[in-house]
């Protein structure tokens, strides 16, 4: 089936008490929950002990590449509190994460875009965070070294 995605039983424990603090929220503009719910409702379930590791889960490094395109992006999908632009984390509560969470190597996702443009990628590897640290540290140094223009300190 094409639209399978998976979910280890760790991230189902996560983002089930995620999903619950999240409904308990009152008067937000954006709330998520509902659609954390319907993930978790939809999604197979893996056994414990299931040593599957093809797929896109929390804590992992995903590459993806824009169909079409050969450039491979690198993105980490982290909990919320964990996100971080400059390192590449992001929440996965992010319509990006939440597009390609559960999805295994090989899927073509849809990406929603402004304007009601949509982009399709290609989830080329999923690795545990540890295993491609460096490619993260990469991009927060690349980051960390653009020099910034100087401005003017007169008068301050």
């Amino acid at each position: 089936m094409l639209n399978e995605r998976f979910l280890s039983q760790k991230d189902a424990c996560l983002l089930s008490r995620l999903a619950e603090a999240m409904l308990r929220l009152r008067d937000v503009k954006f709330n998520f929950a509902d659609r954390l719910v319907e993930f978790l409702s939809g999604a197979i379930l893996l056994p414990e002990t299931s040593t599957r590791d093809d797929f896109v889960r929390l804590n992992t490094v995903v590459t993806y590449r824009a169909v079409g395109s050969a450039k491979r992006e690198y993105l980490a999908i982290v909990c919320p509190q964990d996100a971080d632009e400059v390192l590449a984390r992001v929440s996965v509560l992010s319509p990006l994460a939440m597009t390609m969470l559960g999805r295994v190597v090989g899927s073509i996702v849809e990406i929603g875009l402004p304007f009601g443009r949509v982009q399709y990628v290609e989830i080329v590897d999923v690795a545990p965070i540890d295993s491609r640290h460096g490619i993260i540290e990469e991009t927060a140094k690349t980051v960390s070294s653009m020099r910034l223009p100087d401005l003017p300190t007169a008068g301050i």
